[in-house]
């Protein structure tokens, strides 16, 4: 499953971009403003707000995560993020760490990275719980940006030893 996800991913890319100068890896202020717009949503996902988080997906978004959880639109990623967060423990912690944002046509950007779902810990620290590969586009809406679609994939909790 997640091949072919990444095997489309590669066709839409190659589509999208058919030739090396077309499509960019972004800099300056739209960089900063993706990489805060992942922050904010990290933020929003600790504090357990559910409409915050999915204000900032587009109307018409879509969600899976893995192949079990797939959602249609901002009202339905609301209710999953409402049911989710609902007696959820205290001290969980979402960490994006964006690898890439490449804009793949005017006002659309792939973005790539990783997450960690992390606990607190009591000495202080904090306990990774799951990780996943996270494949967003992101598309701009006025002066901002929005999620249009979604895609993470769960990873082991440690990663695999090398050799």
């Amino acid at each position: 499953m997640i091949k072919l996800f990444c095997t489309s991913l590669l066709m839409l890319a190659a589509w999208a971009c058919p030739g090396f100068g077309e499509c960019r890896e972004l800099a300056g202020a739209e960089r900063a403003a993706l990489l805060a717009m992942a922050a904010e949503s990290d933020a929003h996902w600790d504090a357990a707000d559910a409409a915050r988080l999915a204000a900032m997906f587009a109307p018409d978004a879509d969600f899976r995560l893995a192949d079990r959880v797939a959602f249609d639109s901002r009202e339905g990623i609301l209710g999953y993020f409402t049911r989710s967060f609902a007696g959820r423990p205290a001290g969980l912690h979402h960490v994006t760490d964006i690898v890439a944002l490449r804009e793949i046509a005017p006002g659309v950007v792939m973005a790539d990275g990783h997450v960690r779902l992390e606990r607190e810990t009591a000495d202080g620290g904090r306990e990774l719980l799951r990780r996943f590969v996270n494949h967003t586009l992101v598309v701009r809406e006025g002066e901002g940006w929005r999620f249009k679609a979604l895609r993470a994939h769960p990873l082991p909790a440690e990663p695999a030893p090398a050799g």
